[in-house]
């Protein structure tokens, strides 16, 4: 029973993790480049 809870917490948090990366890879640099837009 444990487990069959588990699996898809596990992938839930897989999932919310993957999309959190992907998430930070694409805002981080547009946020970064308005800073520098912002500073010039």
């Amino acid at each position: 029973m444990a487990e069959y809870l588990a699996a898809p917490v596990a992938n839930d948090w897989g999932f919310f993790v993957g999309r959190y990366l992907g998430f930070c890879a694409v805002f981080i640099p547009i946020a970064q480049g308005g800073q520098k837009r912002l500073t010039w």
